[in-house]
């Protein structure tokens, strides 16, 4: 089975049993860019993926 990540409106199919920032860096994205969820609940960078996941990742805004 594969699980699905939403990166900046663009969706890519991931194989389960990996972490989602291993994931993330595979696809060429920075995961320390983005917060991801579940659903509506944050999970951390270092979450490995289940079967049938949905994960979103929403980039993180910051500066001074």
């Amino acid at each position: 089975m594969t699980s699905k990540i939403t990166i900046q409106n663009q969706e890519f199919e991931i194989e389960p049993g990996m972490s989602i920032s291993d994931a993330v860096r595979s696809l060429g994205f920075n995961p320390s860019a983005y917060v991801f969820a579940i659903g509506n609940t944050p999970v951390p960078m270092d979450s490995d993926i289940s079967d049938n996941s949905m994960i979103r990742a929403i980039r993180v805004a910051s500066g001074g």
